[in-house]
């Protein structure tokens, strides 16, 4: 088959056409493509940096509890050492260090013994509370610090 003279141009045309849709859909692509690298790069980049911020903050969030930890045993110590104190000065006093007393014993010497009881029970309790109220820091610090 024969082009008539008047075709070539047309199919020439139409041939440049389709080369220049084809370039520029190739050169659009290649502009999404860079585009979404680009918008991917800055997502990882932004991630990153939000994982670097959480594990800092549950650094300092550990090493503040260390510290508590530190500052509620001093605390702990001091209060042993009253109450060794404590129970001292009761049995300096003529009482008995415990509750457990002779039937017949004199009233002073059971409420020195009770007072002495109730002390190290004291003791005790805060303690645990000391304890408890690390825990309660240390959870509240991690939810401000790492879950917001």
């Amino acid at each position: 088959m024969r082009l008539r003279g008047g075709a070539v141009p047309l199919v020439a045309a139409l041939a440049m056409l389709a080369g220049a849709y084809g370039w520029g859909w190739s050169q659009g692509a290649a502009r999404v493509e860079a585009r979404v690298a680009a918008e991917r790069a800055a997502e990882v980049a932004s991630a990153r940096a939000r994982e670097r911020a959480l594990v800092q903050a549950v650094d300092q969030v550990a090493r503040d509890a260390d510290e508590r930890e530190a500052e509620l045993r001093a605390a702990a110590a001091g209060a042993a050492a009253d109450l060794v104190r404590l129970q001292r000065a009761i049995v300096s006093a003529g009482g008995a260090a415990t509750a457990a007393a002779a039937p017949g014993a004199d009233a002073p010497a059971v409420a020195a013994g009770f007072l002495g009881e109730c002390a190290a029970q004291l003791v005790e309790v805060a303690e645990r509370a000391d304890g408890y109220a690390r825990q309660l820091i240390g959870l509240q610090a991690y939810v401000e610090r790492v879950c917001r």
